[in-house]
This record gives C-alpha cells, sequence and structure tokens, in this order.
C-alpha cells in the first residue's frame, strides 16, 4: 500500500498562487486579555466608589481576561485556514463515511477521473472507508482524498485530490446532499 500525504498536511502546505493558507492574528485575543487586566486592577485598587460598581468591574476584568487566555492559546496553537483567493472564501473540512463495498467503485472513478459518478455512492453513519474533503461554500474548488481503516487508525488510499469547476461542483453537491 502506498503512503500518500494527508489531506490536512497537504492544506498545510499548499503553495498554490489561488489558495492562501493564514493563521489566526493574536491581537485580538491580546487586546481582550489587556481589557481584562485593566478592569481587575481598577476594581482592585478602588479606582470607583461604588461596591456593586467594583463587584462588576471585579467579575468583568476576570472574565475577560479568562476569555483572553483561552483565545491567546488558540490563537499560537490553532492551525489557521484557508481561503480561495479569486472568491474569498474559507475551506471547510467535511468526512463522509461511504459503504466498504463502495470503496473500490470510488478508487475507480478518482482513476479514470470520473467525478460525476461518486454521486451514486451511498454514504452511511459510520464505516471503515471515509472520503475527506475540503471545500468552499459556493463549490468552486474542493481537495478530496479517501481513507480506509486499517486496525488502530485511517489510511489513506488515494492521492490529494484537487478539483475546480464542474467536477468541484459534482464532488461539492455530493457531499451537501
Amino acid at each position: 500500500m502506498e503512503n500518500f500525504e494527508k489531506i490536512e498536511e497537504k492544506m498545510q502546505h499548499l503553495s498554490d498562487k489561488e489558495i492562501i493558507c493564514l493563521k489566526h492574528s493574536p491581537v485580538v485575543p491580546i487586546g481582550i486579555f489587556c481589557l481584562g487586566v485593566a478592569f481587575l486592577f481598577l476594581s482592585i485598587f478602588n479606582v470607583v466608589t461604588s461596591d456593586a460598581l467594583i463587584m462588576f468591574l471585579c467579575i468583568l476584568g476576570l472574565a475577560l481576561s479568562v476569555i483572553g487566555v483561552i483565545m491567546i492559546v488558540r490563537a499560537f496553537k490553532g492551525s489557521g485556514y484557508c481561503v480561495y483567493r479569486p472568491t474569498g472564501k474559507k475551506f471547510r473540512k467535511y468526512t463522509i463515511y461511504l459503504n466498504t463495498v463502495d470503496k473500490t467503485k470510488i478508487c475507480s472513478y478518482i482513476n479514470q477521473e470520473d467525478y460525476a459518478k461518486i454521486n451514486t455512492l451511498k454514504k452511511t453513519d459510520g464505516s471503515s472507508c471515509k472520503l475527506q474533503a475540503f471545500a468552499t461554500d459556493d463549490g468552486k474548488i474542493v481537495l478530496m482524498q479517501v481513507s480506509e481503516f486499517v486496525p488502530h487508525q485511517f489510511q489513506e488510499i488515494t492521492p490529494v485530490i484537487l478539483l475546480q469547476d464542474l467536477n468541484a461542483k459534482s464532488v461539492f453537491n455530493f457531499i451537501k446532499s
């Protein structure tokens, strides 16, 4: 069995001029955290005289600080997102489980580049065969890959396929149906 690059890795390393991978900016989370700390200092040093306002500032400051820290961690730890430059649409990840008996069918459709026949396959709630795809909401571009479950993990059985125009729309209709 060949070792194919995973679709997530392919999305992270795309250098196509029409697809841009971006990281989340930490500026807003840092600003929220600083605002929370400022409210905490205002409540601790009794800048205001009302006890109710001091309590409100303390709770608000604590809440904003915690939210800011969570957002900062997500911004630095997160993998970011990719955008299709011509439309400006973000990619979404989809996972569709297929009947195990359809594994050979989908592989042959991909090898023959007959993507319209993918619509004839049946979806299931869980299976040892899955189609993973990244697509824009308008269906103009789709990256897809088929994997099968071998003991303890899913193994890629097709390379990552980049589809545009009619082929992408056909696969996107299958994903959304």
